[in-house]
């Protein structure tokens, strides 16, 4: 645990932010999985969740289709797709069913979008920094997943003891807003120079 430490202060400013920012999405994210998952079983027949998770495995098929953008394209492409996201919370209050399918959607374009950026983003710190500093990088990443998702994770059994699955959807648009603030400071400090 001390060398990870001492790792992460070994990074740069960009590496550590990504870090930290990562970290705050998979917090966020680990809290709206399981009220989506939870939605489906109430609402949907197995058939539609099953079709859901087949389309949602194969947006991975089209990944090689879109080889070859840009880092800050697909940075770019992350970020409107979690507006797009936030927005769609708003949905749920409405209809729930359009809700979902709105969510199935916007899930399929992550499947694809997501991998794509981290591909591009693997690659960008393959070039920029040196082998050692990438594989501390690497290591503190899986470290800051697993982090993400013990705490997204508790926040969830936490938040589901206390709240109802409407207040737990208004403090999901509440951190993906943070989340959106933290990825603007991002853009602006690091991406848009690119």
């Amino acid at each position: 645990m001390k060398n990870l430490i001492k790792n992460y202060y070994s990074l740069d400013n960009f590496l550590k932010w990504q870090l930290a920012i990562g970290l705050i999405a998979n917090i966020t994210w680990s809290l709206c999985i399981p009220i989506i998952h939870k939605l489906q079983g109430l609402y949907w027949s197995t058939t539609y969740i099953s079709l859901y998770f087949a389309f949602n495995n194969m947006s991975g098929l089209f990944v090689p289709f879109f080889r070859g953008g840009s880092l800050k394209t697909y940075y770019v492409l992350s970020y409107i797709l979690n507006i797009l996201y936030g927005f769609c919370l708003l949905l749920y209050f409405f209809n729930i069913q359009i809700f979902l399918f709105t969510e199935v959607i916007l899930a399929m374009i992550f499947g694809i979008v997501g991998p794509l950026w981290r591909i591009s983003y693997d690659l960008y710190v393959v070039q920029k920094y040196n082998k050692n500093v990438y594989e501390d990088f690497l290591y503190l990443d899986n470290f800051r997943v697993s982090l993400g998702g013990v705490l997204g994770g508790f926040l969830v059994a936490v938040t589901s003891m206390f709240f109802n699955i409407d207040q737990s959807i208004l403090l999901f648009f509440v951190f993906i807003s943070f989340v959106m603030y933290a990825e603007t400071l991002n853009w602006k400090k690091f991406y848009k120079s690119m």
